[in-house]
């Protein structure tokens, strides 16, 4: 499910692009429990089963978990410049400034790689991470 106020369909190709008239504006879109927001989409699709194979969010990526039972425990929500999405795999590769946000946890580096079926976030390149301290009960 994607929402913008423009597309282009090349069934040739079977890509789809999706962008806002207005540049402040978002392209939103849901893949299951996934909700992304960029400012550019663009997906591959099989006609056949009308199934989404590949996508790309690009231009100031925001990914968030929707299922609380899948956020308590793997990502929350991610930000970068791109991100691709491996429909097969359930994979997400984050890329251009990316950061992972993961229980207490943030992570950085030059390609976070978050593989949802395993609810495992890999970081390749590290360059930052911070880990919060515990919530105190009162």
């Amino acid at each position: 499910h994607i929402e913008s106020d423009l597309a282009r369909v090349d069934r040739k190709t079977k890509m789809a692009f999706f962008w806002m008239k207005n540049s402040n504006k978002f392209v939103e879109s849901k893949q299951g429990t996934l909700f992304i927001q960029s400012r550019k989409q663009e997906a591959t699709y099989d006609s056949a089963s009308s199934a989404l194979e590949y996508m790309v969010a690009t231009q100031d990526v925001l990914i968030r978990e929707m299922d609380k039972v899948k956020s308590e425990n793997g990502l929350k929500y991610a930000t970068s410049q791109k991100a691709e999405f491996l429909a097969r795999e359930d994979k997400i590769l984050l890329s251009e400034f990316p950061s992972a946000y993961q229980e207490h946890d943030t992570l950085t580096g030059d390609l976070i790689v978050v593989y949802r079926n395993k609810n495992l976030v890999e970081v390749l390149e590290a360059n930052a991470f911070h880990e919060a301290p515990p919530k105190r009960k009162l």
